[in-house]
């Protein structure tokens, strides 16, 4: 079930009153409802009228011959259904409300006090703090978050959990209308009693029923998640429009670069945050990326930008490593932890956060605990990246 743009489709019907449309066939030079809606369930936008009677409505295939009016979005009755008088005529359209040049972002968080969850039980984390909602999409009572404009969300989460002892597994889901959409990342690090599971997934909304709820699963003694911008938040932003082909969605343009090591950095203290100095851009549109003295990008167009990170570190005796990017000198993003073979790890991360255009700032920074400890140079791991969203 898809959410389609039609082209030139135009049919007559043969129904009175406010139920579901009986199709007769197109008009000519005009292609039929069922020729762009192919799979029953599939929706898209119409118009049935009769003159002076109209209405506005999303329309659901109910079968080759059916079409539902399943959402009135305006009408000639008040933007209540119409009951027609005589036997419309439906053709596609886009309602003017429909028409965003950019869909609604999200980033909210587990801000106050950590949530104590059941142990070995699906629960719904509760995000009591939003850094943003551009179009208050989300429910703060169910903490469900529904986007107004239908198309292709890309969705980054993570969920610190923590418990008393014996976490052997914890994950982050997330779910689409109740259902298991999405399933994060979780590598054990040998800690029992601190885990952060991250993911990130491209997600279809239906732009008017569809919603998304982050959950976490998670054994051991009295677990719970943490609280913290920068450990358990849920991020998301309309990345393309619904239709053959993807079309993005219509904003401004803004910077984008991508950084890394020439060489390794070494001189890495242990159990202590280092920023990591990449000095290295593959691109920089805007020249917005500092690569000499301080290795932070400030962009100058102000909106939602998505940054992406990973770093591989190497030692003679590597025991932890995590990440953080900080806004502004403060931590706004945690990383979830990948052990590979020893002695090289990686952390890696992903986060949609606002910035002013003008002072704002972010930088990578990184954790080891070990000996002769190096953050590795490599345009496959120790990166940083970030693009402009919407304004």
């Amino acid at each position: 079930m898809t959410h389609q743009a039609i082209d030139r489709c135009k049919e007559a019907t043969i129904t009175t009153g406010t139920g579901t449309l009986t199709l007769t066939g197109p008009a000519a030079g005009c292609v039929s409802v069922a020729s762009g809606l192919t799979a029953d369930g599939d929706t898209s936008w119409f118009c049935a009228e009769n003159g002076t009677e109209w209405e506005v409505f999303l329309g659901t295939r109910v079968d080759s011959t059916h079409l539902a009016r399943t959402t009135v979005i305006a009408s000639s009755n008040a933007g209540a259904p119409v009951s027609f008088a005589a036997p419309p005529v439906v053709f596609s359209t886009v309602p003017a409300s429909k028409i965003s040049a950019v869909g609604p972002s999200v980033s909210a968080y587990r801000a106050t006090s950590n949530q104590a969850i059941s142990a070995s039980t699906v629960v719904t984390v509760q995000l009591n703090g939003e850094a943003f909602d551009t179009g208050n999409c989300l429910d703060a009572a169910t903490y469900k978050w529904t986007p107004t404009v239908a198309g292709y969300y890309m969705v980054a989460y993570s969920v610190n959990v923590g418990a008393t002892s014996g976490i052997t597994t914890a994950l982050a889901y997330i779910y689409k209308n109740n259902i298991a959409e999405a399933l994060a990342s979780y590598v054990p690090t040998g800690a029992t009693t601190d885990v952060i599971s991250a993911g990130a997934k491209l997600i279809y909304m239906n732009g008017v029923s569809d919603f998304l709820e982050l959950r976490v699963y998670s054994n051991g003694v009295s677990p719970y998640v943490r609280a913290g911008i920068e450990k358990t938040f849920f991020t998301a932003y309309l990345a393309a429009l619904p239709g053959p082909p993807m079309l993005a969605p219509p904003a401004t343009v803004g910077p984008a670069f991508r950084a890394t090591l020439s060489a390794d950095q070494t001189g890495i203290v242990s159990a202590t945050f280092t920023r990591v100095n990449l000095n290295t851009k593959e691109f920089d549109t805007d020249t917005c990326y500092d690569n000499t003295t301080n290795y932070r990008f400030t962009p100058n167009v102000p909106g939602y930008y998505m940054f992406s990170w990973l770093i591989l570190a190497s030692c003679s005796s590597l025991t932890a490593i995590s990440a953080q990017i900080r806004k502004n000198g403060a931590n706004v993003g945690d990383s979830v932890f990948i052990p590979i073979s020893s002695p090289a790890q990686r952390t890696v991360g992903t986060r949609l956060i606002y910035m002013n255009g003008t002072t704002d700032y972010v930088e990578l920074w990184g954790y080891l605990t070990g000996t002769g400890l190096k953050f590795v140079a490599s345009a496959a791991d120790t990166s940083f990246s970030g693009h402009f969203v919407r304004g």
